[in-house]
């Protein structure tokens, strides 16, 4: 269940104590612990102003979202239904002092700061770091709103932290398969950095984005279009067949060739196509440019009008591709000389470093009454 939904009320299961902001529920201070579990961690309301949030957060919090706005509203009527987990941390401010370490229920806790509650249901846990970041992963594995990227980077993070636990003990930690974590892996390390925030503001499915990050990374602008509208199995076909195309040629010992324009079919807005309806602009001008009087010729062109197929919109296309393109090559030489110009400040740097510590070893021995050491030659010396 997403975090920005609050639970339903179940009969059947055990019942949750409510908040002090449903109910005329003891304090902390009355009431320290409220439950135990198997695993030994405490249920207790703890004062929201003792909790310190984790600064690796995994989704970070949008106060303008609507579904979070909605939980503030649940929250500031019904109070927390769904304890957050944390684990008691020592405050580095004053030594002795007790805090508490969120690791789960970043929204819910955010949440209840807004709504102005006061004390907050919380189970308290005693997992070491490393295991809050696994809590953390498998907790918001299942959450609707977790953002691709971020959540793969977590899992990248999560391995590095723990280098024994392997690809097959994570993926039955998360209920995931090995290929998923193996793509999920693939896409957080060879997307292109630009192309990452559209996967994580689905412009750009999941499938998708695990597919376009096998192109080379200075391809992948050029393909964006593509995955944002065509269909798994499509965009699937042609990235292998480009990936194909480009591990023949380097094995023939020859530089790929660039990758061909493709006009891509993809629907126009409603709005514009109920427009050209009720008053047609568009399609008696496509069919007189074109000189077409056959009926069923007309059809299919207005049907390739509404997917961007018409020959005018696979020249806007084109003029779209070539323009990024451009752009794409120009970023590129900029980064070529500024990497270039980089290597030649470090060379300089690196030089004029050992020239002034030939110089202060010059000026030592000299001082000690020994034999000056020679002065470094210059540029122009023979």
């Amino acid at each position: 269940m997403a975090e920005t939904k609050q639970a339903t009320k179940n009969p059947a299961a055990p019942t949750q104590p409510k908040s002090p902001a449903a109910s005329a529920q003891p304090t902390a201070k009355e009431n320290p612990a409220l439950a135990t579990s198997a695993n030994g961690d405490t249920l207790r309301y703890i004062p929201i102003g003792l909790i310190r949030e984790n600064p690796v957060a995994l989704r970070p919090v949008d106060r303008e979202n609507e579904d979070y706005l909605g939980l503030v509203a649940s929250i500031r009527k019904d109070g927390v239904l769904n304890p957050i987990v944390v684990r008691e941390v020592e405050d580095p401010e004053k030594p002795g002092a007790k805090l508490y370490g969120l690791i789960d229920g970043l929204q819910r806790y955010n949440a209840s700061l807004d709504a102005g509650i006061k004390e907050i249901p919380a189970h308290i846990t005693t997992a070491d770091q490393a295991r809050i970041e696994e809590m953390q992963i498998i907790a918001n594995a299942q959450k609707i709103e977790t953002r691709p990227v971020q959540y793969a980077q977590q899992i990248a993070r999560l391995l590095e932290r723990n280098p024994l636990m392997t690809i097959t003990e994570l993926s039955g930690k998360l209920s995931k398969s090995t290929t998923w974590i193996h793509k999920m892996l693939g896409m957080v390390k060879h997307l292109h950095e630009e192309i990452k925030p559209l996967v994580d503001d689905a412009r750009i499915k999941l499938f998708n984005a695990t597919e376009l990050a096998k192109l080379p990374v200075e391809e992948q602008p050029a393909w964006v279009d593509r995955a944002m509208t065509q269909a798994a199995g499509e965009f699937s076909a042609a990235v292998a067949a480009r990936v194909k195309e480009i591990k023949e040629a380097r094995k023939k010992g020859r530089a790929e060739s660039p990758p061909e324009f493709q006009p891509v079919a993809h629907a126009r807005k409603l709005s514009e196509v109920k427009a050209e309806f009720e008053k047609p602009v568009i399609g008696p001008l496509l069919i007189k440019g074109l000189k077409i009087t056959d009926p069923s010729e007309a059809f299919a062109l207005g049907v390739a009008w509404t997917l961007h197929m018409d020959p005018d919109s696979k020249v806007v296309q084109k003029q779209e591709h070539d323009a990024r393109e451009k752009k794409r090559k120009e970023e590129s030489d900029k980064r070529a000389l500024e990497r270039t110009k980089q290597k030649q400040d470090e060379a300089e740097k690196t030089r004029q470093e050992l020239e002034k510590r030939i110089a202060e070893r010059a000026a030592q021995a000299a001082k000690d009454g020994g034999a000056p050491a020679p002065a470094p030659a210059t540029a122009g010396a023979k």
